[in-house]
């Protein structure tokens, strides 16, 4: 934002195209950074959750090491070989980790699913008290900055529709500035109802 800044001036004139591209680099930066952010809470807090809710384990936590398992047998077997490791919580955050890698968190959905993973529920409700807000709108927000990161990273940011398609569609500083902040609060405030919760 601040390259942006500095090589945009305040004279007038037409901008070369490159100078917004690094308003669209800010914009799935932030995107990727809430993903990462997600990731990184579930992966550090497993063994931890494991501890804390035992013998309750999160349902989605079992059916997450039970994926994939047609049966009951298989079921079973997975959870015998995980109990006769030397150190069957660190086995557990292994796997868990390994699933994950594959996954994002950036649908509303996706991160809601992964944050009950840990055991953490009411997500997008209570987070979005803290902001002040309606939980739609705090999902419909992080959409909006979701979609158009994939629109940029997947088709270069082309507009769809009749009058604009096969066209760069405009960002606009202002655009991209509230991405990162709007983002960078909602992390903030997930944290706290994480931290709360674990």
């Amino acid at each position: 934002m601040k390259a942006h800044a500095k090589l945009r001036g305040t004279g007038r004139g037409k901008r070369p195209r490159f100078h917004s591209e690094l308003l669209r680099a800010a914009l799935v930066t932030t995107v990727s950074a809430m993903d990462a952010y997600f990731h990184d809470k579930i992966a550090r807090n497993i063994s931890r959750t494991i501890k804390r809710t035992a013998p309750e384990f999160p349902g989605e936590l079992v059916s997450l090491l039970a994926e994939g398992k047609k049966s009951k047998e298989e079921v079973v077997k997975v959870f015998l070989k995980i109990s006769i490791k030397d150190r069957p919580l660190a086995h557990v955050s292994t796997q868990v980790n390994r699933i994950l890698s594959e996954r994002t968190y950036q649908d509303p959905g996706k991160i809601e699913t992964g944050l009950r993973i840990m055991g953490v529920n009411d997500f997008w409700q209570q987070v979005s008290s803290s902001l002040g807000v309606s939980a739609d709108n705090q999902k419909r927000q992080v959409l909006q900055y979701v979609k158009r990161r994939h629109g940029i990273v997947h088709s270069g940011d082309l507009g769809t529709a009749k009058k604009n398609r096969h066209r760069v569609r405009k960002i606009t500083p202002e655009f991209a500035g509230e991405c990162i902040d709007s983002i960078e609060q909602f992390i903030h405030a997930a944290d706290n109802i994480v931290n709360q919760q674990i």
